[in-house]
């Protein structure tokens, strides 16, 4: 970067890169979800997982008020959990994938 001393006109040399702050949140609480499930342990995951997996089977899931986008994304982070949980966690928090990711992470 330079700064012309006659006024304040500045040259950056490069490639200027506009940062994401939703996607930085979105990386953030996908990191912390990991870890959550890490500090859970195996364990903990699979006795937990086929309660959930039995509650969204039971029922009819309606996916039309998602994003199918986020929908993907969660099952990419996550390949352990079905789509019937994914589901069931974006309906229960308003289609919130952050939230969703949490509630997930703390089951």
């Amino acid at each position: 970067m330079f700064k012309s001393p006659a006024s304040d006109t500045y040259v950056i040399f490069g490639e200027a890169k506009i940062e994401d702050l939703g996607a930085t949140a979105q990386a953030a609480a996908a990191e912390q979800f990991k870890a959550a499930e890490a500090a859970a342990g195996e364990t903990a995951s699979s006795e937990s997982a086929p309660a959930v997996t039995e509650d969204a089977s039971t029922e009819e899931l309606d996916e039309s008020s998602l994003d199918q986008g986020d929908i993907e994304a969660m099952l990419q982070q996550n390949p352990k959990l079905t789509r019937a949980q994914v589901v069931k966690a974006l309906l229960d928090n308003g289609g919130d994938l952050i939230n969703a990711l949490m509630s997930l992470s703390k089951a």
